[in-house]
């Protein structure tokens, strides 16, 4: 599925950032909103908009988790919520409503997004050796 591959593309673009993994009791709210997006896309009369700040809130995750954890992150908030057989496919109809398009990860949209993300559930980025680094 195209998230899927959205989840690839941030893993190889960004495990290098982050060192090792966090465990979600460090932040365990970070993934409330992107779940309250996905509920939303299930029932949106235009789940394409809604897509691209789902786009934005996985670019948010994965800059402060790295794509690693980001992917453990997101992937058990996706099955809690696409359980019911209709929701599975309305889930992959919205899949095949996102073919041939792409989505901003940066840009003024997600910087907005991304705004109000942060004033509503605020993501720290993770800690890690490599930061330590360089200070």
């Amino acid at each position: 599925m195209l998230r899927s591959l959205l989840a690839l593309i941030l893993t190889l673009t960004l495990t290098d950032c982050r060192g090792s993994s966090t465990t979600v009791s460090d932040q365990p709210h970070a993934t409330d909103r992107y779940a309250r997006l996905l509920r939303r896309q299930l029932t949106d009369s235009d789940p394409l908009a809604v897509e691209r700040e789902i786009t934005c809130e996985v670019g948010r995750i994965a800059a402060a988790f790295g794509g690693d954890e980001a992917k453990r992150r997101l992937r058990p908030v996706d099955d809690s919520i696409v359980r019911s057989a209709h929701d599975r496919h309305r889930y992959y109809e919205i899949d095949s409503m996102r073919a041939f398009r792409s989505f901003e990860i940066g840009g003024p949209l997600c910087d907005s997004l991304n705004a109000i993300a942060d004033r509503e559930v605020p993501v720290k980025p993770i800690s890690t050796s490599m930061d330590s680094l360089h200070r």
